[in-house]
């Protein structure tokens, strides 16, 4: 017998909610599926920390990341400070050397696992919400549009939004055909 596919249906609902169509389906299918526990390291999460949580609408979560993250990075720096001597020879003004530490510590100690855990955490608030508008919405449409206003957007296609237009003709290779009917003998 095979795997039954829990997430048959769900595709289009989960793409509207998460406005991206390849990153998280396919992590979301191997949850929704049992074959996994986990849904893969996110790299937003490890770069941008607490900003993902509040873009993801996710805001509790992204207060106590942010109130972590202030926590960890001073304590990082009193003990980098106490710990350090200031003379011995280094690449940078010890402050910066100290801030550097602190900012290392919090990427080892809270970043790096969230970023294994905020696939999970966003999707189960998914699961939620998509619940909770299955009850309210009367049509597909109109449970994507309910589903999609509650979901979020994603920081790195805001920072790709922000690319020169020469410099998006070479990561798109459709942008330059705007306001064109896409050719279909590609």
């Amino acid at each position: 017998m095979g795997d039954k596919d829990h997430s048959r249906g769900y595709i289009a609902v989960w793409n509207a909610f998460t406005g991206e169509a390849r990153y998280y389906a396919p992590r979301w299918r191997a949850l929704a599926n049992g074959r996994s526990r986990l849904a893969g390291f996110n790299d937003s999460v490890l770069l941008f920390g607490s900003l993902w949580f509040f873009a993801r609408r996710m805001h509790r979560l992204g207060l106590l990341m942010l109130v972590a993250s202030v926590l960890c990075m001073v304590a990082g720096f009193e003990t980098s400070s106490s710990l350090l001597a200031d003379d011995l020879p280094s690449f940078a003004p010890p402050q910066l050397t100290h801030l550097l530490v602190a900012w290392a510590a919090l990427v080892v100690v809270l970043h790096l696992p969230m970023a294994w855990l905020a696939n999970r955490l966003y999707y189960a608030r998914a699961r939620k919400v998509i619940a909770e508008a299955s009850l309210r919405a009367a049509s597909r449409p109109e449970l994507l549009e309910m589903v999609a206003e509650r979901g979020g957007f994603a920081i790195k296609s805001v920072a790709g939004g922000a690319r020169p237009t020469g410099a998006a003709a070479v990561f798109d290779p459709q942008a330059g055909s705007a306001g064109r009917k896409p050719s279909t003998d590609r």
